[in-house]
């Protein structure tokens, strides 16, 4: 039944919660995102946006039994409802792995093959440092060559040595290193370009064509299944992560990425011009500080910049992080926003050239106004981050009892986002305090 925009698909209400999720998925693939889950009394219904693009990453279901998430703030909320499963009524929870945007980090690649490597790092590895089974290693002189026992999937009971954002096979890695790239290491720049290259090869054997061609002409189709050969979770792929149209969706939003000419956001953000005090953006990075590194962290970038201008003359930002593979939350072990590249770190500098201190009590409130400033900038220049961003002075640095993280903004935090600053906020109107 179709209504609007809004398609419904009826699933049988004796299905099993792994089927339910296979056929969501395989739905969204066509009809668009999941929106609502719910049902009949009998069957479970479920509905589709079909005035939407085929979502990047594919709908994980959980039981909802009331409590927070181990998920809440990694992935993205989608949506809950009451389903009809194995015969009995079952209260769920859909979330979905957030698109990174994380970047392939050698510049020398052209747009299309930094945006295609993004697009099968996105099915392989979270990371330049990871090896199969989401173990990581430290030292990128040579392949870590860890032989991992394979405990799903078609090949279960197998070893595999996979390792980096592409998991090259330690066989594999050993074919790329030598001529013609001859590569010195197992860094993340010589893990681009031995993914490129290989990538290019492939596509040659495969379709005789030239890939880079192919891509800069906009041929998309046939790329991810000529590739599954050698990355098996690309389309047609033995573990097929994604299908055609999102491999295609999802480099497209990825090559949007590197032809964005750069300081566009920073651009937009200087000339929003509506509901900011006056003044001139006043934010730089730290020396080596990357403010490119993700889409994530441009917007953060864009909205703190905006906000920069409702400091007191002479006051400025320094952003003194961004993206930090492999960062986790001092004090619990938890996962840092900074490791997929979904959070800055920032501190406000005086007119006298001294810093204000960015952790713990905001005795200059000066962290609180530039909060309320950027949560203003955040839903006019990204509506579609609406609710999305947290601000670290609502929570603490580690543990329960830390001091506040006034430093810190992100795209995924679950601590109370902007709690009750965000009412003040929308009540103050302005983007100052």
């Amino acid at each position: 039944m179709a209504n609007g925009s809004v398609l419904q698909q009826k699933a049988p209400g004796n299905t099993l919660l792994p089927d339910l999720e296979v056929m969501i998925r395989q739905a969204e693939e066509i009809a668009g995102p999941v929106v609502a889950i719910g049902n009949d009394g009998t069957d479970t219904i479920v509905s589709f946006d079909t005035g939407q693009d085929v979502p990047a990453t594919s709908i994980e279901l959980e039981q909802d039994e009331g409590a927070a998430s181990p998920r809440a703030g990694l992935d993205e909320f989608v949506a809950h409802g009451i389903a009809v499963v194995a015969g009995a009524l079952l209260p769920l929870a859909a979330y979905r792995k957030r698109f990174s945007g994380v970047r392939t980090g050698n510049a020398a690649l052209p747009p299309e093959g930094r945006a295609l490597l993004d697009t099968i790092a996105g099915t392989e590895s979270p990371g330049y440092n990871v090896i199969y089974g989401g173990q990581t290693f430290s030292n990128f002189s040579h392949h870590p060559n860890i032989a991992v026992p394979i405990r799903s999937g078609p090949n279960r009971g197998k070893f595999s040595t996979a390792a980096g954002r592409y998991q090259f096979l330690f066989s594999t890695w050993e074919g790329l290193r030598g001529p013609p790239l001859n590569l010195p290491d197992f860094s993340p720049d010589s893990q681009d370009l031995a993914a490129w290259q290989l990538a290019k090869d492939e596509y040659q054997r495969r379709t005789g064509q030239d890939l880079e061609s192919d891509l800069k002409a906009g041929l998309l189709d046939n790329v991810g299944p000529a590739l599954h050969h050698q990355w098996t979770s690309l389309p047609g792929g033995i573990e097929q992560g994604v299908n055609r149209n999102r491999f295609v969706n999802n480099y497209k939003r990825n090559l949007a990425k590197y032809l964005m000419p750069t300081g566009a956001l920073t651009a937009v953000a200087l000339n929003a011009g509506t509901g900011t005090s006056p003044g001139n953006v006043r934010l730089s990075p730290n020396p080596g500080i990357d403010l490119k590194a993700t889409q994530a962290i441009e917007e953060l970038v864009a909205i703190v910049s905006e906000a920069s201008k409702s400091l007191p003359q002479g006051f400025k930002v320094v952003v003194t992080s961004t993206i930090r593979p492999g960062a986790t939350v001092a004090g619990t072990g938890g996962t840092s926003q900074h490791a997929s590249g979904n959070a800055i770190d920032i501190q406000i500098i005086d007119s006298q050239d001294q810093p204000i201190p960015n952790k713990g009590s905001d005795d200059t409130h000066l962290y609180r106004l530039l909060a309320i400033a950027a949560f203003h900038a955040n839903e006019r220049l990204f509506p579609e981050r609406r609710g999305q961003l947290a601000w670290g002075g609502n929570f603490t640095t580690g543990p329960a009892d830390g001091p506040p993280d006034l430093m810190h903004f992100d795209y995924g935090g679950d601590r109370g986002r902007f709690g009750t600053l965000a009412q003040e906020a929308r009540a103050d109107g302005t983007g100052t305090a």
